[in-house]
């Protein structure tokens, strides 16, 4: 799992632009109030999510996405398959007792 600058690396190299807005999106919820939330590619990282992105930055952006996915676990996974690899609740490392799942899932839907 590559951090921003190798996917970018990997965008420019393959399609000319880093399409550095569309791995900030996928990583989005990565960090939350300061906190690694371990289990982050549950939520964006897989085939349901590319729909979004081509909407949100056209077809170079859901390559871009794909790019990413395929950096991250050398195929595109579906939904399914990925909320498999990683528990529905967040796995967070020292993360504030008072925040909740609710918390969580608000600041997915930004």
């Amino acid at each position: 799992m590559a951090k921003r600058e190798v996917h970018c690396a990997d965008c420019l190299e393959i399609l000319g632009s880093d399409w550095n807005e569309v791995h900030a999106w996928i990583d989005g919820l990565a960090w939350i109030d300061g906190k690694l939330n371990i289990n982050h590619r549950r939520f964006r990282h897989h085939k349901e999510a590319l729909v979004y992105v081509r909407e949100t930055w056209g077809v170079e952006g859901a390559q871009a996405a794909g790019i990413h996915l395929m950096r991250d676990f050398g195929y595109i996974p579906t939904k399914r398959q990925v909320e498999s690899m990683f528990p529905e609740e967040p796995e967070l490392i020292d993360f504030p007792k008072d925040v909740t799942w609710k918390d969580i899932k608000k600041k997915m839907e930004n």
